[in-house]
Formats: structure tokens, C-alpha cells, sequence
């Protein structure tokens, strides 16, 4: 199996190292794939025999383990005398002695097999990670060729080149249009957690308001906490109506239209005027917190339910970055 090994790996080399036949960029470039694909099966039994290597050191590990117990047990019996408890209870001295060795000599016999499968398994990784450069010298040069043959399409006036410029105006689009995606769900997310800010803030206003109405002994002290939940929940609007406002511009940036979001931020709007205006009793307070609190609910399912489009999206533009990316490599390849 070494000299197999040895073998493909000196005529692996050799093929890397001859003259090409092809004499343009194209005629390289299909011979140096076909290369690589011939040499994928050594990159699968690569990735095969590290993992065979791992189990391996796994269980050397093991059984080390176990010979340092084994070795302890017989240095532990020895040490003790004829009248020892553990005489009296397991019997003869000797005969336990003699079961502990050969326990201990049956671990060694294990330890030296998984040795040598360690020493046949490292040495094929080395021949395999040789291979391995071979491949990765192949795609550099595959690489520095596609580059090449790019570069003499992009000289020449014809379709060849109105085509290539037209894949890489699909590039560049797409991704521009995945930073945008990405700057619109960082806004998004941003706006989110300012939304539940003040939801935790207006909800907390609610509880204490429910107090106030219902316990008159201590009812200064539930107006107090009542209306610092809802200057925190206030500020914290000022806030979220930015946010908002950059949120949607992101979105416009994207094509992206969201006719309830949009009804909804000018509600925010009026937030203050709905909290503060002809306050005339605790009842109507209560009344236009739960207002609020349902405005911002529905704000965060719309937001939340956006995001998951985004993310959506994004995939899908990945995904067709990938295609587009493959077609520009199968082009350069094929003419």
C-alpha cells in the first residue's frame, strides 16, 4: 500500500511538472481542471483518514488510561499483607495478583496494536498531505489562468467580452443589493429591541397604574413609579421614531414597501399627545397606555415579521451570488 502511495504521489508530480499541451489560456485552464478532478479522491481519502486518525489518538487515549489503572491495582495488591481486608473478603493474595497481571498484560497487547495502526495511519496522512499541495498548487495556477484569460476577453472588443461585463454587472449588483439587505436588517433589529424597551417601560406604567387605582393608601407612591415607567418609555420613543424613520428609508433602499409600518410609525408620532393630553382621570390614563401598548405590539410583529423577510432575501442573494460567481468560472474555463 506505501509504495502504491509513493508511486502515485511521484507520477502526481511528474504530470504537475510536464510541459502543457495546450498552447492558449483555455487549453491550460481545461487541462489543469481535469488535473483536479483526478486528484479529488485523494482529498476525500484525505479528509477519510484524518478522521480515522482521530478515533485512533481517541482511543490510545483510552487505553493508556486504562494500563496506568491496571499497573496501580497490581502495585496496590502488592503492597498489602496477608491479613489485609481485601484478603479476607476477595480470597487468595496470589491468585488475585495473577488476575491483575494478565489484566494489565492484555491492555499493553492493545496499546501495542493501536501503536502500529497509529505509526500506518500518520505515515498515509504524510503522503496524503503531499497530494494535498499538489492540489493546492494546481487551483493557484487554475486561478492565476482564469485571471489571465479574463484579462484577454476584457481586450478584445466582441460578445465574448459584452458578456463577461454583463456577468459582472449581475456581480456587482448583487451585491451591492446584499449590503443593503444586511444594512437594513441591522436597522431593523435595532429598532426592534428599542420597540421592546419601551414596551417592558409602558407595560411597567400599566401595573403600577392598576395599583394606583385600586390601593389609596400607598397611592403617591404608585403615581410616582406610574409616571417614571412612562418618562422612561418616552424617551425612549424619541429614540425609536429615528430608528424608525432610518429603518424605512433602508427598506426603500431595497424596494421594500411596508404600507402598515408606515401607518403605524405615524402613530408613534402622536404618542405624546395620546399619554399627556386631557388627562382626566386614572381610568383614562390606563385606557391610552393599553393604547399604546397594543400600537407598539403590532409595531414589533411588523418589524419582526420584515426581518424574517430580510433574512429571507438575503438568503436567496446568496445563494444567487453563488450561481453567478459559478457561471463567471464556468465561463473563463470554456471560452
Amino acid at each position: 500500500m506505501f509504495l502504491n502511495l509513493a508511486l502515485n504521489l511521484a507520477f502526481t508530480i511528474h504530470i504537475t511538472n510536464t510541459t502543457m499541451k495546450g498552447n492558449t489560456t483555455t487549453d491550460k485552464i481545461k487541462e489543469i481542471i481535469t488535473k483536479i478532478g483526478e486528484l479529488q479522491a485523494v482529498k476525500r481519502h484525505f479528509d477519510t483518514t484524518v478522521e480515522e486518525l482521530e478515533s485512533i489518538l481517541e482511543k490510545k487515549d483510552k487505553i493508556e488510561s486504562n494500563m496506568a489503572k491496571e499497573l496501580e491495582d497490581i502495585n496496590e495488591l502488592e503492597k498489602m499483607g496477608m491479613k489485609s481486608i481485601f484478603y479476607k473478603v476477595l480470597g487468595n493474595k496470589e491468585d488475585q495478583l495473577e488476575k491483575e497481571r494478565q489484566e494489565y498484560l492484555q491492555v499493553t497487547l492493545q496499546h501495542k496494536e493501536i501503536l502500529n495502526a497509529l505509526e500506518v495511519v500518520e505515515f498515509e496522512k504524510k503522503i496524503l498531505e503531499k497530494k494535498m499541495l499538489v492540489i493546492e498548487d494546481l487551483e493557484s495556477e487554475l486561478e492565476g489562468l482564469k485571471s489571465q484569460r479574463e484579462k484577454e476577453i476584457m481586450s478584445t472588443p466582441g460578445n465574448l467580452r459584452n458578456e463577461l461585463n454583463l456577468l459582472f454587472r449581475k456581480i456587482d449588483d448583487n451585491h451591492k443589493y446584499r449590503v443593503e439587505l444586511g444594512e437594513a436588517s441591522i436597522m431593523g433589529e435595532k429598532t426592534f429591541e428599542s420597540l421592546q424597551v419601551i414596551f417592558a417601560h409602558m407595560k411597567k406604567a400599566r401595573d403600577w397604574g392598576n395599583w394606583d387605582m385600586f390601593d389609596s393608601g400607598r397611592g403617591r407612591y404608585h403615581k410616582s413609579m406610574k409616571h417614571n415607567a412612562i418618562d422612561r418609555a418616552m424617551a425612549e420613543i424619541s429614540r425609536s421614531k429615528l430608528l424608525l424613520r432610518k429603518f424605512n428609508k433602508e427598506l426603500s433602499d431595497v424596494g421594500y414597501s411596508n404600507q402598515r409600518l408606515a401607518l403605524q410609525v405615524e402613530s408613534i408620532e402622536r404618542f405624546p399627545g395620546i399619554i399627556f393630553d386631557n388627562l382626566i382621570s386614572d381610568w383614562i390614563v390606563q385606557t391610552k397606555i393599553k393604547s399604546v401598548l397594543g400600537t407598539i405590539e403590532n409595531l414589533m410583529d411588523d418589524v419582526q415579521m420584515i426581518l424574517k423577510s430580510l433574512m429571507k432575501e438575503k438568503t436567496n442573494s446568496e445563494d444567487e451570488s453563488y450561481d453567478l460567481e459559478r457561471q463567471k468560472n464556468r465561463f473563463l474555463e470554456e471560452n
